[in-house]
């Protein structure tokens, strides 16, 4: 959930570029709004779902862009990201809305799929492709989707976000880029409060994935670390793909 300065049961909708490291970016239809449990080998979609209405300290008033604020997603493959969110892939459904638009900061959600400013179609291409949101201090923010209780599915494609689909493999980790303290900066007055969300990985079912990293910029909210069995990702967080 961004400050005031600075999308269940899912229809699913190259050249190829060479990876790049990790560290270059650190700084069939499934209905699944009750995702299976137990998948064969090799995932084919993500799944993500907000939760962070479900915290003490949400509060709709509080922004225009409620909820988890997905950027991208990324996939890491021997510690190299050989993949992000694959264009025109993604799909989200308003599956528990958190504030009406009249909730929100201003009168309008902006960053969500009720906003008056920009469309639904415009705000989910926003998550698609490298990472590439900004915060303003003044004027829009961009590149972002705020969930607003809402879930969003996906594949993967390469590290332009161009087809086709990866299949996601055991072994490999996925990054998810939630618009959180890493984006924000001594110019742009972003509060960046890492917001709260549950990922699984699709195929014939669906597993849930386990956050294994959080981004050291968010540990004030988040924690050093996920604690053992924890499900929920905090701001930017790496999850293992088992």
């Amino acid at each position: 959930m961004v400050g005031l300065a600075c999308v269940l049961g899912l229809g699913f909708a190259g050249c190829k570029a060479s990876v790049v490291s990790e560290s270059a970016i650190d700084g069939g239809a499934t209905d699944a709004s009750t995702p299976e449990s137990g998948a064969a080998a090799g995932y084919t979609y993500v799944f993500i779902r907000d939760e962070e209405s479900a915290q003490l300290t949400f509060s709709c008033g509080a922004s225009d862009a409620p909820g988890t604020d997905i950027d991208t997603v990324g996939l890491i493959r021997n510690n190299a990201v050989v993949g992000y969110t694959m264009r025109k892939s993604a799909a989200f459904t308003p599956e528990n809305v958190a504030c009406a638009p009249t909730d929100c900061a201003g009168g309008n959600c902006k960053y969500a799929s009720s906003s008056t400013t920009f469309s639904q179609t415009t705000l989910v291409s926003w998550t698609e492709g490298p990472p590439d949101a900004v915060v303003n201090q003044s004027g829009d923010d961009t590149g972002f989707l705020s969930l607003n209780g809402g879930s969003l599915q996906f594949q993967i494609g390469d590290v332009l976000g161009n087809g086709p689909a990866q299949t996601i493999l055991s072994g490999d980790r996925i990054k998810v880029f939630e618009v959180d303290q890493s984006y924000k900066t001594s110019s742009n007055g972003c509060v960046c409060t890492p917001a709260h969300y549950q990922l699984w990985v699709q195929n014939a079912g669906s597993v849930q994935l386990n956050p294994s990293q959080f981004d050291p910029a968010n540990s004030a909210t988040c924690g050093a670390t996920p604690a053992s069995g924890d499900t929920l990702g905090c701001g930017t967080t790496v999850f293992a793909v088992p």
